[in-house]
């Protein structure tokens, strides 16, 4: 029998998936909770299919008597679990690599061609895990985080239902060492990591705003002491600048302005203030922060 704790559209899509595969009958318990920092109503549809399915479900707080022999399986979960027996976690990484917090946004901010998601156990020390296994997506840009999350899903589902059909028949379960030399580490991050710095390169800047767009807060920058969120842009070829002042606006193309970057130029094709009201060009004179 295997105790999923659940959390994020992945959380659910793994669950939906298992369902189907007609694997009701592991799992003994699904644990969840509402994330406010999310906007994809992952809690609902869990709580839903669960009770649909009369799987039972409880809340992260609830106290749950679990049997040691059972499993426990991690998905978008964000918080500890104490009794690490048997337990079992998908980062969403190629692991050692991008140990930590928000491994795929980072990974899309530093542009990998490739990332992906890792099955291991579960360590006192976070992510170094024996690993179970990995599975890559190969990724081309720019790519909106919706899209890598809709194939890392897939990956999550592919993931989940190969290490239950192991324990379901009771296979041994073999585990691979993770390479320490190859290690990195992802740090978390909070409100003011949304913020464009605009001394990167407008490749960068692309990548970025693309990574932490919906479901998540969405890239912003303040200008004339107004934060905007900013959702859509495109690189264009850079000019000489003489007196290069990032953050500056220097032309108005298609009636979108375009910004000077550390290297580069990005045109802005979709901002809106904190009332989502669009921003109207009027004048030359802007410079972002």
């Amino acid at each position: 029998m295997i105790v999923l704790y659940l959390n994020t559209s992945k959380g659910y899509r793994v669950l939906e998936y298992l369902i189907e595969n007609k694997l009701i009958k592991i799992i003994f318990a699904v644990i969840t909770y509402d994330d406010k920092n999310t906007f994809d109503n992952s809690y609902d549809r869990i709580t839903y299919i669960c009770r649909k399915n009369n799987i039972s479900v409880f809340d992260k707080y609830h106290k749950l008597v679990i049997p040691t022999t059972y499993y426990k399986l991690a998905i978008g979960w964000q918080f500890i679990i104490k009794d690490t027996s048997n337990l079992y976690v998908i980062h969403d990484s190629l692991l050692p690599k991008y140990r930590g917090f928000a491994p795929t946004v980072n990974a899309l901010i530093n542009g990998e061609r490739k990332i992906g998601a890792s099955l291991i156990q579960s360590t006192e020390e976070y992510d170094k895990g024996a690993i179970f296994k990995q599975e890559e997506i190969h990724i081309k840009y720019p790519i909106k985080i919706q899209t890598v999350l809709k194939l890392l899903e897939e990956t999550y589902q592919r993931l989940s239902l190969d290490f239950i059909k192991t324990i379901k028949t009771e296979k041994l379960i073999h585990l691979t060492p993770q390479d320490e030399n190859n290690a990195s580490y992802s740090l978390w991050r909070n409100h003011n990591d949304y913020f464009i710095d605009w001394s990167w390169n407008a490749d960068k800047i692309e990548r970025f705003v693309n990574a932490v767009s919906f479901p998540f807060e969405g890239a912003k920058s303040i200008l004339n002491n107004i934060t905007y969120t900013i959702s859509e842009v495109k690189v264009l070829n850079d000019v000489k600048v003489e007196n290069r002042q990032i953050g500056k606006q220097i032309f108005v193309q298609e009636g979108k302005p375009v910004i000077v970057c550390g290297k580069g130029l990005i045109r802005i094709d979709k901002m809106l203030d904190e009332d989502n009201q669009a921003y109207n060009v009027n004048t030359f004179r802007n410079q972002f922060k």
